[in-house]
């Protein structure tokens, strides 16, 4: 069930599987799809208050970045 989750949920909607594909999946009548040997990039976009327009920040595990087109817009790119 997780797998079909997971691709149902893919950030490119062109790579999603069409809903009664997924029902076949689930149903066992359809194969798992097979999961990428490395996970895609994250892309959040979230309104937030103004800021610089780009920066980013290292985490023990991700550097993330964050870029702005206007005020209201930021885009977070996490590897």
């Amino acid at each position: 069930m997780l797998i079909v989750g997971l691709s149902c949920s893919h950030p490119d909607s062109n790579k999603r599987p069409r809903m009664r594909k997924a029902i076949r999946m689930l149903r066992g009548t359809a194969p798992l799809p097979s999961l990428p040997a490395r996970k895609p990039a994250v892309w959040l976009l979230s309104p937030l208050p103004p800021h610089p327009s780009s920066s980013s920040m290292t985490t023990a595990r991700d550097t993330c970045s964050r870029s702005s087109s206007d005020a209201n817009t930021a885009y977070f790119s996490c590897s």
